[in-house]
Protein backbone atom coordinates (compact mmCIF):
# COMPACT_ATOMS: atom_id res chain seq x y z
CA UNK A 1 0.00 0.00 0.00
CA UNK A 2 1.38 3.36 -0.99
CA UNK A 3 1.88 6.12 1.53
CA UNK A 4 -0.56 9.03 1.66
CA UNK A 5 2.05 11.34 0.17
CA UNK A 6 2.53 9.00 -2.76
CA UNK A 7 -1.14 8.34 -3.39
CA UNK A 8 -2.22 11.95 -3.06
CA UNK A 9 0.27 12.99 -5.75
CA UNK A 10 -0.91 10.36 -8.20
CA UNK A 11 -2.93 11.17 -11.26
CA UNK A 12 -5.58 9.02 -12.82
CA UNK A 13 -4.52 8.33 -16.39
CA UNK A 14 -6.05 5.74 -18.71
CA UNK A 15 -7.36 3.73 -15.80
CA UNK A 16 -3.95 3.54 -14.15
CA UNK A 17 -1.66 5.72 -12.10
CA UNK A 18 1.05 8.20 -12.92
CA UNK A 19 3.33 9.17 -10.07
CA UNK A 20 4.73 12.69 -9.91
CA UNK A 21 8.48 13.10 -9.76
CA UNK A 22 8.24 15.92 -7.25
CA UNK A 23 5.64 17.68 -5.09
CA UNK A 24 5.31 20.71 -7.39
CA UNK A 25 2.20 20.64 -9.54
CA UNK A 26 2.59 23.56 -11.88
CA UNK A 27 4.19 26.91 -12.57
CA UNK A 28 1.25 29.23 -12.00
CA UNK A 29 2.73 32.12 -13.98
CA UNK A 30 3.54 30.09 -17.10
CA UNK A 31 0.40 28.01 -16.71
CA UNK A 32 -1.90 31.01 -16.86
CA UNK A 33 -0.14 32.60 -19.87
CA UNK A 34 -2.00 30.41 -22.33
CA UNK A 35 -5.36 31.05 -20.74
CA UNK A 36 -7.14 32.57 -23.74
CA UNK A 37 -6.20 29.81 -26.16
CA UNK A 38 -6.96 27.05 -23.68
CA UNK A 39 -10.27 28.55 -22.64
CA UNK A 40 -11.48 28.86 -26.23
CA UNK A 41 -10.28 25.37 -27.10
CA UNK A 42 -12.07 23.44 -24.41
CA UNK A 43 -15.76 22.68 -24.71
CA UNK A 44 -18.19 23.60 -21.97
CA UNK A 45 -18.67 19.96 -21.06
CA UNK A 46 -14.94 19.49 -20.50
CA UNK A 47 -14.35 22.09 -17.80
CA UNK A 48 -11.91 20.57 -15.36
CA UNK A 49 -10.57 17.81 -17.60
CA UNK A 50 -7.38 19.76 -18.19
CA UNK A 51 -6.70 19.54 -14.48
CA UNK A 52 -4.29 16.67 -14.97
CA UNK A 53 -1.84 18.64 -17.07
CA UNK A 54 0.25 20.18 -14.32
CA UNK A 55 2.77 17.44 -13.65
CA UNK A 56 5.70 18.11 -15.90
CA UNK A 57 5.85 21.89 -15.63
CA UNK A 58 8.91 23.48 -14.04
CA UNK A 59 8.30 26.01 -11.32
CA UNK A 60 10.22 29.21 -11.94
CA UNK A 61 13.71 29.67 -13.31
CA UNK A 62 16.97 28.47 -11.83
CA UNK A 63 18.90 30.78 -9.54
CA UNK A 64 22.71 30.92 -9.88
CA UNK A 65 24.64 29.17 -7.10
CA UNK A 66 26.70 32.29 -6.52
CA UNK A 67 23.66 34.30 -5.49
CA UNK A 68 24.74 36.77 -2.78
CA UNK A 69 23.77 35.97 0.79
CA UNK A 70 20.64 37.52 2.22
CA UNK A 71 21.58 36.51 5.76
CA UNK A 72 20.58 38.95 8.49
CA UNK A 73 21.04 39.09 12.24
CA UNK A 74 18.01 38.83 14.51
CA UNK A 75 17.33 39.20 18.20
CA UNK A 76 16.49 36.27 20.44
CA UNK A 77 12.82 35.66 21.09
CA UNK A 78 11.57 36.27 24.62
CA UNK A 79 8.36 34.28 24.44
CA UNK A 80 7.92 31.24 22.20
CA UNK A 81 4.24 32.04 21.66
CA UNK A 82 5.24 35.11 19.66
CA UNK A 83 5.67 32.87 16.64
CA UNK A 84 1.89 33.07 16.29
CA UNK A 85 2.44 36.62 15.15
CA UNK A 86 3.78 35.33 11.84
CA UNK A 87 0.39 36.12 10.39
CA UNK A 88 0.42 39.66 11.72
CA UNK A 89 1.84 41.36 8.65
CA UNK A 90 -1.28 40.53 6.65
CA UNK A 91 -3.74 41.58 9.34
CA UNK A 92 -4.28 44.88 7.56
CA UNK A 93 -5.45 43.22 4.36
CA UNK A 94 -9.11 44.19 4.23
CA UNK A 95 -11.75 41.49 4.17
CA UNK A 96 -13.32 43.60 1.43
CA UNK A 97 -10.64 42.21 -0.86
CA UNK A 98 -12.03 38.71 -0.36
CA UNK A 99 -15.57 39.99 -0.85
CA UNK A 100 -14.58 41.69 -4.10
CA UNK A 101 -13.06 38.50 -5.42
CA UNK A 102 -16.15 36.54 -4.45
CA UNK A 103 -18.22 38.74 -6.76
CA UNK A 104 -15.62 38.89 -9.53
CA UNK A 105 -15.81 36.71 -12.62
CA UNK A 106 -16.09 33.08 -11.52
CA UNK A 107 -15.08 31.58 -14.85
CA UNK A 108 -12.32 33.03 -16.94
CA UNK A 109 -10.35 36.21 -16.39
CA UNK A 110 -7.89 37.82 -18.75
CA UNK A 111 -5.60 39.32 -16.14
CA UNK A 112 -2.91 37.58 -14.08
CA UNK A 113 -2.86 40.39 -11.47
CA UNK A 114 -4.44 39.33 -8.20
CA UNK A 115 -4.47 43.02 -7.17
CA UNK A 116 -3.48 42.40 -3.58
CA UNK A 117 -3.23 45.54 -1.42
CA UNK A 118 -0.09 47.66 -1.42
CA UNK A 119 2.53 46.79 1.18
CA UNK A 120 2.90 50.09 3.00
CA UNK A 121 5.68 51.50 5.18
CA UNK A 122 3.55 50.70 8.20
CA UNK A 123 3.33 47.11 6.99
CA UNK A 124 7.12 47.02 6.67
CA UNK A 125 7.49 48.18 10.26
CA UNK A 126 5.10 45.44 11.38
CA UNK A 127 7.05 42.84 9.41
CA UNK A 128 10.35 44.02 10.90
CA UNK A 129 8.94 43.88 14.41
CA UNK A 130 7.58 40.40 13.77
CA UNK A 131 10.92 39.26 12.33
CA UNK A 132 12.88 40.42 15.37
CA UNK A 133 10.55 38.41 17.62
CA UNK A 134 10.99 35.12 15.77
CA UNK A 135 12.35 32.15 17.74
CA UNK A 136 16.03 31.35 17.42
CA UNK A 137 15.35 27.89 15.95
CA UNK A 138 15.52 29.17 12.38
CA UNK A 139 16.03 26.95 9.36
CA UNK A 140 19.56 26.74 7.96
CA UNK A 141 19.59 25.89 4.25
CA UNK A 142 22.23 23.75 2.48
CA UNK A 143 23.89 26.97 1.26
CA UNK A 144 24.38 28.07 4.86
CA UNK A 145 21.81 30.85 4.57
CA UNK A 146 18.92 31.22 6.98
CA UNK A 147 15.49 30.68 5.43
CA UNK A 148 13.64 33.22 7.57
CA UNK A 149 16.29 35.85 6.80
CA UNK A 150 15.84 35.41 3.05
CA UNK A 151 12.06 35.67 3.29
CA UNK A 152 12.29 38.80 5.41
CA UNK A 153 14.85 40.60 3.24
CA UNK A 154 12.80 39.89 0.11
CA UNK A 155 9.49 40.66 1.82
CA UNK A 156 10.36 44.18 2.94
CA UNK A 157 11.06 45.23 -0.65
CA UNK A 158 7.81 43.96 -2.18
CA UNK A 159 5.25 46.48 -3.35
CA UNK A 160 2.20 44.35 -2.56
CA UNK A 161 1.18 41.88 0.10
CA UNK A 162 2.51 38.37 -0.37
CA UNK A 163 2.44 35.09 1.53
CA UNK A 164 6.13 35.42 2.39
CA UNK A 165 5.17 38.30 4.70
CA UNK A 166 3.73 35.58 6.96
CA UNK A 167 6.73 33.32 6.29
CA UNK A 168 4.63 31.09 4.04
CA UNK A 169 6.35 29.46 1.06
CA UNK A 170 4.09 28.63 -1.89
CA UNK A 171 5.96 25.94 -3.82
CA UNK A 172 4.19 26.94 -7.05
CA UNK A 173 5.15 30.62 -6.86
CA UNK A 174 7.94 31.39 -9.31
CA UNK A 175 8.88 34.65 -7.58
CA UNK A 176 9.46 32.79 -4.32
CA UNK A 177 11.55 30.13 -6.01
CA UNK A 178 13.75 32.79 -7.57
CA UNK A 179 14.93 33.78 -4.09
CA UNK A 180 16.82 30.50 -3.65
CA UNK A 181 19.53 28.38 -5.22
CA UNK A 182 18.41 25.09 -6.79
CA UNK A 183 19.87 23.12 -3.88
CA UNK A 184 18.12 25.26 -1.29
CA UNK A 185 14.83 25.07 -3.19
CA UNK A 186 15.06 21.28 -3.38
CA UNK A 187 15.58 21.21 0.39
CA UNK A 188 12.56 23.47 0.97
CA UNK A 189 10.19 21.54 -1.30
CA UNK A 190 11.14 18.06 -0.13
CA UNK A 191 8.18 16.57 1.68
CA UNK A 192 8.49 14.80 5.00
CA UNK A 193 8.21 11.01 4.92
CA UNK A 194 4.99 10.81 6.88
CA UNK A 195 2.82 7.97 5.68
CA UNK A 196 -0.60 6.74 6.61
CA UNK A 197 -2.25 3.74 5.03
CA UNK A 198 -5.57 1.97 4.75
CA UNK A 199 -4.49 -0.84 7.04
CA UNK A 200 -7.93 -2.45 6.99
CA UNK A 201 -7.63 -5.29 4.47
CA UNK A 202 -11.41 -5.62 4.12
CA UNK A 203 -11.64 -1.96 3.11
CA UNK A 204 -8.89 -2.26 0.51
CA UNK A 205 -10.49 -5.39 -0.98
CA UNK A 206 -13.86 -3.61 -1.27
CA UNK A 207 -12.22 -0.64 -3.00
CA UNK A 208 -10.50 -2.99 -5.46
CA UNK A 209 -13.80 -4.73 -6.27
CA UNK A 210 -15.58 -1.46 -6.98
CA UNK A 211 -12.60 -0.26 -9.00
CA UNK A 212 -13.11 -3.12 -11.46
CA UNK A 213 -16.82 -2.33 -11.93
CA UNK A 214 -17.86 -0.39 -15.05
CA UNK A 215 -21.65 -0.70 -15.31
CA UNK A 216 -24.69 0.22 -13.23
CA UNK A 217 -25.67 -3.43 -12.88
CA UNK A 218 -22.25 -4.54 -11.66
CA UNK A 219 -22.00 -1.69 -9.17
CA UNK A 220 -25.55 -2.30 -7.90
CA UNK A 221 -24.74 -5.98 -7.31
CA UNK A 222 -21.64 -5.04 -5.33
CA UNK A 223 -23.65 -2.58 -3.26
CA UNK A 224 -26.16 -5.31 -2.39
CA UNK A 225 -23.39 -7.69 -1.32
CA UNK A 226 -22.91 -5.93 1.99
CA UNK A 227 -19.93 -7.07 4.03
CA UNK A 228 -20.83 -8.99 7.25
CA UNK A 229 -19.24 -6.19 9.26
CA UNK A 230 -22.05 -3.93 8.04
CA UNK A 231 -24.68 -6.16 9.64
CA UNK A 232 -25.48 -6.97 13.26
CA UNK A 233 -21.82 -6.88 14.21
CA UNK A 234 -21.34 -3.29 13.03
CA UNK A 235 -19.06 -1.23 15.29
CA UNK A 236 -18.97 2.47 14.47
CA UNK A 237 -15.35 3.09 15.44
CA UNK A 238 -14.11 0.05 13.53
CA UNK A 239 -16.42 -0.25 10.52
CA UNK A 240 -17.56 3.24 9.59
CA UNK A 241 -15.02 3.79 6.80
CA UNK A 242 -16.40 0.72 5.05
CA UNK A 243 -19.97 1.97 5.44
CA UNK A 244 -18.91 5.40 4.14
CA UNK A 245 -17.51 3.79 0.97
CA UNK A 246 -20.81 2.00 0.25
CA UNK A 247 -22.86 5.12 0.99
CA UNK A 248 -20.65 7.35 -1.18
CA UNK A 249 -20.63 5.01 -4.16
CA UNK A 250 -24.41 4.61 -3.93
CA UNK A 251 -24.74 8.39 -3.90
CA UNK A 252 -22.42 8.89 -6.86
CA UNK A 253 -24.01 6.09 -8.88
CA UNK A 254 -27.19 8.17 -9.12
CA UNK A 255 -25.27 10.69 -11.25
CA UNK A 256 -25.01 8.12 -14.02
CA UNK A 257 -28.63 6.94 -13.68
CA UNK A 258 -30.25 10.34 -14.18
CA UNK A 259 -32.21 10.97 -17.44
CA UNK A 260 -29.74 13.73 -18.36
CA UNK A 261 -26.03 14.33 -17.84
CA UNK A 262 -25.01 16.83 -15.18
CA UNK A 263 -21.54 16.77 -16.74
CA UNK A 264 -22.82 18.54 -19.87
CA UNK A 265 -25.76 20.48 -18.44
CA UNK A 266 -25.67 24.28 -18.65
CA UNK A 267 -27.79 24.62 -15.49
CA UNK A 268 -26.36 26.51 -12.48
CA UNK A 269 -25.16 23.49 -10.52
CA UNK A 270 -22.91 24.97 -7.83
CA UNK A 271 -25.17 23.82 -4.98
CA UNK A 272 -25.76 20.45 -6.66
CA UNK A 273 -22.06 19.61 -6.94
CA UNK A 274 -21.25 20.77 -3.44
CA UNK A 275 -24.16 19.04 -1.70
CA UNK A 276 -24.93 15.97 -3.80
CA UNK A 277 -21.42 15.08 -4.97
CA UNK A 278 -18.81 16.52 -2.64
CA UNK A 279 -21.30 16.17 0.17
CA UNK A 280 -19.79 12.72 0.75
CA UNK A 281 -17.09 14.58 2.66
CA UNK A 282 -19.67 15.96 5.08
CA UNK A 283 -20.27 12.47 6.45
CA UNK A 284 -16.69 11.20 6.37
CA UNK A 285 -15.88 12.16 9.98
CA UNK A 286 -19.08 10.86 11.61
CA UNK A 287 -17.05 8.27 13.53
CA UNK A 288 -14.85 10.94 15.14
CA UNK A 289 -16.38 12.33 18.32
CA UNK A 290 -17.46 16.00 18.29
CA UNK A 291 -16.06 16.57 14.78
CA UNK A 292 -18.19 17.79 11.87
CA UNK A 293 -17.95 19.45 8.49
CA UNK A 294 -19.81 22.75 8.72
CA UNK A 295 -20.97 24.78 5.73
CA UNK A 296 -22.05 28.33 5.05
CA UNK A 297 -19.63 31.18 4.50
CA UNK A 298 -18.25 32.16 7.89
CA UNK A 299 -15.00 33.39 9.44
CA UNK A 300 -12.44 30.88 10.63
CA UNK A 301 -11.97 30.53 14.38
CA UNK A 302 -8.20 30.93 14.24
CA UNK A 303 -8.25 33.76 11.70
CA UNK A 304 -10.68 35.67 13.93
CA UNK A 305 -8.60 34.95 17.03
CA UNK A 306 -5.45 36.22 15.34
CA UNK A 307 -7.08 39.43 14.17
CA UNK A 308 -8.41 40.13 17.68
CA UNK A 309 -5.28 39.05 19.54
CA UNK A 310 -4.45 42.60 20.60
CA UNK A 311 -8.04 43.84 20.96
CA UNK A 312 -8.93 44.53 24.60
CA UNK A 313 -11.98 45.92 26.37
CA UNK A 314 -15.70 45.30 26.05
CA UNK A 315 -16.29 48.35 23.90
CA UNK A 316 -13.67 47.47 21.28
CA UNK A 317 -15.25 46.44 18.00
CA UNK A 318 -14.18 42.90 17.30
CA UNK A 319 -12.65 42.13 13.93
CA UNK A 320 -13.93 39.40 11.65
CA UNK A 321 -11.47 36.81 10.43
CA UNK A 322 -11.00 35.61 6.88
CA UNK A 323 -14.10 33.75 5.66
CA UNK A 324 -14.35 30.35 3.99
CA UNK A 325 -17.25 28.34 2.62
CA UNK A 326 -16.79 25.56 5.16
CA UNK A 327 -14.58 24.01 7.81
CA UNK A 328 -13.82 20.73 9.49
CA UNK A 329 -14.46 21.77 13.07
CA UNK A 330 -13.98 20.04 16.40
CA UNK A 331 -16.48 20.90 19.12
CA UNK A 332 -16.46 20.31 22.86
CA UNK A 333 -14.90 22.27 25.71
CA UNK A 334 -13.15 24.37 23.07
CA UNK A 335 -13.71 24.71 19.34
CA UNK A 336 -10.96 24.30 16.75
CA UNK A 337 -10.77 24.17 12.95
CA UNK A 338 -8.80 21.49 11.12
CA UNK A 339 -9.58 22.10 7.45
CA UNK A 340 -10.79 24.99 5.28
CA UNK A 341 -13.10 24.65 2.26
CA UNK A 342 -13.71 26.98 -0.69
CA UNK A 343 -16.26 26.55 -3.47
CA UNK A 344 -16.88 27.99 -6.93
CA UNK A 345 -19.63 27.79 -9.56
CA UNK A 346 -17.39 25.79 -11.86
CA UNK A 347 -13.85 24.53 -12.11
CA UNK A 348 -11.55 26.94 -13.91
CA UNK A 349 -7.93 27.26 -12.71
CA UNK A 350 -7.59 30.33 -14.94
CA UNK A 351 -10.34 32.30 -13.21
CA UNK A 352 -9.40 35.15 -10.89
CA UNK A 353 -11.51 33.65 -8.09
CA UNK A 354 -9.64 30.34 -8.19
CA UNK A 355 -6.24 32.00 -8.36
CA UNK A 356 -7.05 34.33 -5.48
CA UNK A 357 -8.34 31.53 -3.28
CA UNK A 358 -5.66 29.01 -4.20
CA UNK A 359 -2.68 31.38 -4.15
CA UNK A 360 -3.71 33.67 -1.28
CA UNK A 361 -6.90 33.08 0.68
CA UNK A 362 -6.63 29.39 1.51
CA UNK A 363 -2.93 29.81 2.29
CA UNK A 364 -3.78 32.39 4.96
CA UNK A 365 -6.49 30.16 6.42
CA UNK A 366 -4.29 27.08 6.60
CA UNK A 367 -1.44 29.08 8.12
CA UNK A 368 -3.72 30.35 10.89
CA UNK A 369 -5.00 26.83 11.55
CA UNK A 370 -1.51 25.34 11.46
CA UNK A 371 -0.05 27.86 13.91
CA UNK A 372 -2.99 27.60 16.29
CA UNK A 373 -2.90 23.79 16.35
CA UNK A 374 0.88 23.64 16.87
CA UNK A 375 1.24 26.55 19.32
CA UNK A 376 1.63 24.24 22.31
CA UNK A 377 3.71 21.60 20.53
CA UNK A 378 7.42 21.06 20.94
CA UNK A 379 9.29 22.61 18.03
CA UNK A 380 10.98 19.32 17.18
CA UNK A 381 7.60 17.65 16.52
CA UNK A 382 5.99 20.22 14.23
CA UNK A 383 7.22 18.34 11.16
CA UNK A 384 4.71 15.61 11.98
CA UNK A 385 1.83 18.03 11.45
CA UNK A 386 -0.18 19.01 8.36
CA UNK A 387 -3.36 20.97 7.77
CA UNK A 388 -5.59 20.52 4.71
CA UNK A 389 -7.72 22.72 2.50
CA UNK A 390 -10.14 21.90 -0.33
CA UNK A 391 -11.31 23.89 -3.34
CA UNK A 392 -14.41 22.63 -5.19
CA UNK A 393 -15.70 23.62 -8.60
CA UNK A 394 -18.17 21.51 -10.57
CA UNK A 395 -17.04 17.88 -10.72
CA UNK A 396 -13.49 18.80 -9.66
CA UNK A 397 -11.88 19.14 -6.25
CA UNK A 398 -8.31 20.05 -5.36
CA UNK A 399 -6.48 19.30 -2.13
CA UNK A 400 -4.19 21.92 -0.59
CA UNK A 401 -2.00 21.18 2.38
CA UNK A 402 0.31 23.11 4.68
CA UNK A 403 3.28 21.72 6.56
CA UNK A 404 6.48 22.96 8.15
CA UNK A 405 10.16 22.34 7.63
CA UNK A 406 10.91 23.84 11.03
CA UNK A 407 11.31 27.29 12.49
CA UNK A 408 8.61 29.84 11.72
CA UNK A 409 8.15 28.82 8.07
CA UNK A 410 5.16 26.94 6.69
CA UNK A 411 4.98 25.43 3.19
CA UNK A 412 1.85 25.49 0.99
CA UNK A 413 1.37 22.73 -1.60
CA UNK A 414 -1.37 21.80 -4.06
CA UNK A 415 -2.22 18.31 -5.21
CA UNK A 416 -3.35 17.58 -8.73
CA UNK A 417 -7.09 18.26 -9.10
CA UNK A 418 -9.41 15.28 -8.80
CA UNK A 419 -12.22 15.13 -11.37
CA UNK A 420 -15.21 12.82 -11.24
CA UNK A 421 -15.38 10.42 -14.19
CA UNK A 422 -17.86 11.60 -16.88
CA UNK A 423 -18.95 8.01 -17.60
CA UNK A 424 -19.17 4.63 -15.86
CA UNK A 425 -16.44 3.26 -18.09
CA UNK A 426 -14.00 5.26 -15.97
CA UNK A 427 -15.74 4.73 -12.63
CA UNK A 428 -12.48 3.40 -11.19
CA UNK A 429 -11.31 7.02 -11.09
CA UNK A 430 -14.12 7.83 -8.66
CA UNK A 431 -13.11 4.93 -6.42
CA UNK A 432 -9.56 6.23 -6.35
CA UNK A 433 -10.86 9.66 -5.29
CA UNK A 434 -12.67 8.03 -2.36
CA UNK A 435 -9.46 6.24 -1.42
CA UNK A 436 -7.55 9.52 -1.50
CA UNK A 437 -10.18 11.15 0.72
CA UNK A 438 -9.87 8.29 3.22
CA UNK A 439 -6.10 8.71 3.32
CA UNK A 440 -6.55 12.43 3.86
CA UNK A 441 -8.89 11.65 6.74
CA UNK A 442 -6.33 9.30 8.28
CA UNK A 443 -3.68 11.99 8.05
CA UNK A 444 -5.95 14.59 9.68
CA UNK A 445 -6.91 12.18 12.48
CA UNK A 446 -3.23 11.41 12.99
CA UNK A 447 -2.60 15.13 13.44
CA UNK A 448 -5.32 15.80 15.98
CA UNK A 449 -5.38 12.48 17.83
CA UNK A 450 -2.98 13.95 20.39
CA UNK A 451 -5.63 16.56 21.19
CA UNK A 452 -8.45 14.07 21.40
CA UNK A 453 -7.72 11.00 23.51
CA UNK A 454 -11.01 9.23 22.71
CA UNK A 455 -10.17 8.80 19.02
CA UNK A 456 -9.47 5.14 18.26
CA UNK A 457 -7.20 5.86 15.29
CA UNK A 458 -4.21 6.68 17.49
CA UNK A 459 -1.77 4.37 15.75
CA UNK A 460 -2.44 5.47 12.16
CA UNK A 461 0.88 7.25 11.90
CA UNK A 462 3.27 4.62 10.53
CA UNK A 463 5.93 6.76 8.86
CA UNK A 464 8.81 8.92 9.95
CA UNK A 465 10.51 12.13 8.93
CA UNK A 466 14.12 12.48 7.96
CA UNK A 467 14.85 16.03 6.80
CA UNK A 468 17.07 17.72 9.38
CA UNK A 469 16.97 21.41 10.18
Amino acid sequence: MDSAIEVLTKNIENGGYFRQANPKDFDAEDFFKGFDDKRRARASNQVGTEAFGYNNATVGEQVPDDQPSDSLVSETVIDKELVESTSGAIDQVSEEQDDNDETSNEIGDDTDDLSLPLFTDEDRKTLADMYLKLPDNKVTLPSGKVLEDILFSNGVTRERHHLIHSFIIDVDDAATKDMFTPADWAFITKEQEMSVSLNDQDVTKILDRFRRADSIGTIMNLLQERHPRLGKGFIMERDYDMKWIFDSISRWLDLYSMPFSVFTSDAPLEYFWRSQVWGVLDTMFFDISNTLMIGGESPGLDSTERRNHQQHGKNVRKLVGSKSDGYLRMFGTSKSDWMSIEGAKGWDPFAKKYRHESAWKIGRQLHDIFRARTAEKDWSTIKHFRTYGLIFGGPTAQIHLMSSIGGAVTVLRRRSPLTLAPSLQAFSENVTILEIFLLMKKDIVRSFSQHKKTVLAMELFTGSFSTAV
